[in-house]
């Protein structure tokens, strides 16, 4: 049955590319060709429906093995044979009107028979089930072919003829969509730096500076900072202010700087441009403009243990349900009445939904990814407030701009309420995931490395029998420390032992994983490279043909992170933001043992919680396992590999791993200096599980073109609505590469004033009051203290942001109550967040010039957590 499986696309297209016969120059070539190509189209479907059901097979064995020994099992109908699906055999033209009817017919009842195929199926899960609640069936199921001729629920037994439109790459647009207008330049007050360069360390690329021409308005309450607006649709400009024509108009959502305000007749108008070298270009009414001067936005957070965001028409309705003691039951009635009534429109297209009245758009159920499709979520307008006095949130007024804007921009958005992942599922392709072991090879860690072979050749051993488990690919990176004191028997820092691979073959998977030993020698320190193991494993390896994707991290030490490490430069924070800019997941497993319990445990727990802060954000990952034996540690590998095994099945039969509804409980985090939790039987699986999951949601976003919700202005949380604990919303800021470049140069000055200053906190701030006097509009100002120096020296748009920034609250007093250590680690934290910078200019794809025509204006999302 196995053979029968196997179904070679490669095979089924290669007919397509057979040349034409000799007499193709005949007037029955162009319908020949065309026949040709609808028949090729269908036996593709044919193979695509057939790797659907045989997937649904692999898992309904594997369900059946887990009943094994249960009242019942022997009434399950025997599995049935899959057709024989061979390629397109026919290249004969034989007339005009029948050259491959043989082809067609053979067509025809292949269609029949995986119809057939996939109602006994359907059949028989109905048993599986039944006895998996303990219900015995009535009777043995019939499942020949006279059961029935129709295609179960859920499988497509035919698709259309001509090819299905692929998503639109989210650096294109339609030729007749609008551009999204973003244009940017150096704020005021930021083009004069002084040239002083004091730190040693490599500046971000640098960016010629504008000079502007044109001066536009200034915020009252932020001299430095220019005033912005957003175009709203059907915005035109006057060349006057007050009563005229219409003379021009701009692309929707547009930004705009204000270079002057006129009250006239009681309606405000504004001088607006969209460039400083070009100036004004018209005036327009505030009425139809948006306030954008922050250049704040939200990101959907990644999806897994959260529910789709809701957008109120109002922010009254969302403070009366959060502020309230049952805001879980009312929030979870929403969201049962959009599933209600996606299931309605299902079962009946004509059906007429009655979406909930105060919603104007949802996060659609398939998740957006902003490096797939770019996406604006500009903030408008935000208030703190809290969900029944107990949990924290800022509610946000967001207008929601998709990447190629149409003419559905409005004030609702109803198409974002018919989104369903399961309808999504079945269009889906082939979901692979990736998985590669990090695993400290020192000596102490020979029965895990031992362990971890073991675990997956157990699961290419169990699984071998399924189509689905080519699906999974494991690769294994080995590291070890610095070989500095004892190199020739410690041997390598890091080694690659099997590269993710999805072709490479079982046995030499098996057989390059095996040579990974434990080292001869111990090394210098408790400490090990793990920050080494980690960059290895994410730059070393292929990780394009991979939705789900996963570095699991196994250690009993902490990370080495002196200038002894292979990798002086990688520090946690830029580490983590590295997997986070290629969506990949990492899963520090941390071994506790008596030996590290002295104190190297909690160094190692701080670090690893950093890290961990990938994927899900909402989910914990930091794993601490008691390691003075290895058996729960291979009861985790082992439920993990199970957790893959039947997710990737479910995922290729064109299902959703787990319903969007089916949510998980959260914990409570826990503080960063707080004692771990004993983690629960099975919580590696738990989270391999969920990472799936948003991988998943995430690939059917990009298979079904999934883009953010588009209306003028909207309120959300930034929290789950009924797990407040879950975030929902990032805030990100949008800086230009200008912008960023003067951002890096501050912080090199900063770090500069303090290696000059040493200890001394006088010499410290004497010198950031130097640097503020150089760069300072407002000489007067820094007679107000030492804040007001760090300030100035920071660019303006700092100050705007709805966050607490440790370097804007600093003044000589807190700096002089710290340790020399926290002063050490608080100008660590600068440098790192520079070199997150100059990552992110090496990030060409992240950059969007919208419309601005110039490279020092293209702009990126900062979230702020990487801002100083």
């Amino acid at each position: 049955m196995t053979t029968a499986f196997r179904i070679v696309i490669g095979g089924l297209f290669a007919s397509a590319l057979l040349s034409l016969p000799a007499n193709a120059q005949s007037e029955c070539v162009g319908e020949y060709a065309a026949q040709k190509r609808d028949l090729v189209s269908g036996f593709a479907t044919a193979g695509k429906t057939a790797r659907r059901l045989t997937a649904r097979l692999d898992a309904q064995e594997m369900r059946i093995g887990k009943l094994s020994g249960k009242t019942g099992v022997e009434l399950i109908p025997p599995a049935p044979e899959l057709p024989d699906i061979a390629p397109l055999q026919s290249d004969e033209v034989a007339g005009c009107t029948e050259p491959m009817d043989a082809e067609a017919s053979r067509l025809e009842g292949l269609t029949r028979d995986l119809e057939t195929f996939g109602a006994a199926l359907q059949s028989r899960e109905a048993v599986i089930a039944q006895i998996e609640v303990g219900e015995l069936p009535a009777r043995p199921v019939e499942t020949s072919p006279a059961t029935t001729s129709q295609a179960p629920e859920g499988v497509q037994a035919e698709e259309p003829e001509t090819a299905v439109a692929q998503p639109m790459p989210a650096d294109e647009t339609p030729a007749d969509a609008p551009a999204i207008e973003t244009v940017e330049t150096v704020e005021a007050g930021e083009a004069e730096s002084s040239d002083k360069t004091t730190a040693k360390e490599p500046s971000a690329p640098a960016q010629p500076l504008l000079t502007p021409t044109f001066t536009p308005l200034a915020l009252e309450d932020a001299p430095d900072l220019f005033q912005r607006v957003i175009a709203l649709p059907g915005m035109m400009l006057r060349p006057e202010p007050g009563e005229g024509e219409d003379v021009q108009a701009l692309p929707v959502f547009s930004v705009l700087y204000v270079f002057e305000r006129r009250d006239i007749a009681g309606v405000s108008w504004l001088q607006v441009g969209g460039s400083l070298t070009d100036g004004p270009q018209g005036w327009v009414s505030s009425e139809r403009v948006l306030d954008w001067s922050t250049m704040l936005v939200m990101q959907f957070a990644p999806r897994g243990k959260r529910n789709p965001v809701l957008f109120f028409d109002n922010d009254g309705s969302l403070v009366d349900m959060i502020s309230g003691p049952f805001y879980q039951t009312e929030s979870t009635a929403l969201y049962q009445s959009l599933i209600d009534e996606r299931a309605k429109i299902a079962d009946d297209p004509a059906h007429e939904a009655q979406w909930p009245t105060q919603l104007i758009a949802v996060e659609p159920e398939t998740a957006v990814r902003f490096d797939d499709r770019p996406y604006l979520l500009p903030i408008l307008d935000w208030r703190s407030e809290m969900f029944d006095g107990t949990v924290d949130t800022t509610l946000v007024k967001v207008a929601a701009v998709p990447s190629a804007l149409s003419s559905r921009i409005g004030t609702r958005d109803e198409a974002s309420m018919t989104a369903s992942a399961t309808a999504a599922a079945l269009e889906d392709d082939e979901f692979r995931v990736g998985v590669v072991f990090a695993i400290d090879t020192t000596i102490s860690m020979r029965p895990f490395i031992e362990r971890t072979y073991q675990a997956i050749r157990g699961f290419y051993d169990a699984f071998s029998r399924y189509e689905t488990s080519q699906y999974v690919s494991f690769g294994l990176v080995g590291f070890r420390d610095t070989l500095e004191s004892n190199g020739d028997a410690l041997e390598y820092v890091t080694r690659v032992f099997q590269p993710l691979d999805p072709e490479v073959p079982v046995a030499s998977v098996l057989s390059n994983m095996e040579q990974m030993r434990e080292a001869r020698a111990s090394s210098l320190g408790f400490a090990e490279d793990s920050i080494a193991g980690l960059v290895d494993a994410i730059d070393q390896n292929d990780w394009s043909p991979y939705d789900a994707r996963l570095v699991i991290l196994v250690t009993d030490a902490s990370a080495r992170t002196d200038a002894r490490s292979k990798y002086p430069d990688m520090s946690l924070e830029r580490l983590r933001e590295k997997a986070r800019s290629q969506n990949i997941t990492l899963v520090p497993i941390h071994l506790q043992t008596p030996a590290n319990s002295k104190g190297d445990a909690e160094v190692a727990r701080a670090q690893y919680r950093v890290l961990s802060q990938t994927g899900d954000l909402s989910d914990e990952k930091y794993i601490p396992l008691d390691a003075t034996t290895d058996e729960a540690f291979a009861r985790e590998l082992t439920a993990m590999a199970e957790k893959i095994a039947a997710q990737i099945m479910v995922a290729n039969a064109g299902m959703v791993v787990r319903e969007p509804d089916e949510m998980e409980p959260v914990p409570e985090p826990l503080p960063a200096t707080a004692a771990p939790r004993a983690p629960s039987e099975g919580r590696l699986a738990e989270i391999v599980g969920n990472d799936i999951f948003r991988a998943q949601l995430e690939s059917l976003g990009r298979v079904e073109g999934s883009a953010a919700p588009a209306f003028l202005a909207g309120w959300a949380s930034d929290r789950d609505l009924s797990n407040p604990e879950v975030e929902t919303l990032e805030v990100s800021v949008y800086l230009t590469r200008n912008q960023l470049s003067t951002l890096d140069k501050r912080l090199s000055e900063i770090i500069g004033a303090f290696r000059e200053g040493g200890s001394d906190p006088q010499t410290f701030f004497a010198n950031l009051q130097f640097l503020a006097a150089q760069t300072t509009t407002d000489p007067d100002s820094l007679r107000q203290g030492d804040r007001a120096a760090i300030e100035a020296i920071l660019p303006g748009f700092l100050k705007k942001l709805p966050y607490r920034s440790q370097v804007l609250r600093l003044d000589q007093s807190y700096w002089a109550s710290m340790s020399v250590a926290q002063q050490q680690e608080f100008i660590e934290a600068l440098e790192s967040r520079r070199r997150i910078y100059s990552d992110l200019f090496g990030q060409t794809e992240i950059w969007a010039d919208f419309g601005a025509g110039d490279p020092g204006l293209e702009a990126t999302p900062v979230r702020l957590v990487n801002l100083p």
